[in-house]
């Protein structure tokens, strides 16, 4: 901001207070003269561009852009090995076929997509649900593994919010299980 006491040095017109003073090859001038002087094409220092408190407080606060962390869905045979052993047996009479497709099904419509902002859980092959929790309302995040799970590194993940008493995702099978886990946690806040 110019001082009421600032002289153009190139056409001696004094530069008032709502004015910005304007640097030219180490000499003040006014805002007239940088541009007259600009259309010569004469060399100008670089500056910093000046921007008004509101604008650069708006800049700090803008929005990031929601990113993908992880995306990801329930393995089908992580889960409960002697079950899908007995599945695969019962598939030589034509039953455990059933149940191996109707797993598949589930697993392969069950997405489990962690951002920056976010988790939500989409399952469902006619009939969508979509459940999804806010990482700022994040209350509790549990993870279980059985022996076999821990075997096969897959689990269980819960996540309940501040907003619901009771678990508002649940998935298993899920395989990076502590990752998942880590993500939610690190934009908890």
């Amino acid at each position: 901001m110019a001082m009421k006491n600032e002289i153009c040095e190139n056409c001696q017109r004094a530069i008032g207070v709502l004015e910005q003073a304007n640097l030219w090859n180490g000499r003040v001038v006014c805002a007239e003269c940088l541009a007259h002087l600009n259309a010569l094409q004469w060399p100008i220092p670089a500056a910093r561009p000046v921007v008004p408190e509101t604008l650069a407080s708006e800049a700090a606060t803008a929005e990031v852009p929601e990113k993908t962390l992880l995306a990801t869905h329930p393995v089908m045979f992580g889960r409960n090995p002697i079950s899908w052993i007995l599945c695969i047996l019962l598939s030589l009479v034509g039953v455990g076929l059933i149940i191996i497709i109707a797993e598949h099904l589930r697993c392969a419509y069950t997405h489990l997509r962690i951002t920056t902002k976010r988790t939500t859980v989409k399952t469902g092959w006619l009939a969508r649900n979509t459940n999804e929790v806010r990482h700022q309302d994040v209350r509790n995040i549990r993870v279980s593994q059985t022996f076999f799970d821990r075997l096969f590194g897959v689990g269980k993940i819960e996540i309940s919010s501040a907003a619901q008493a009771g678990i508002e995702i649940t998935v298993s099978g899920i395989p990076r299980l502590q990752e998942a886990a880590a993500l939610v946690r690190q934009y908890q806040t």
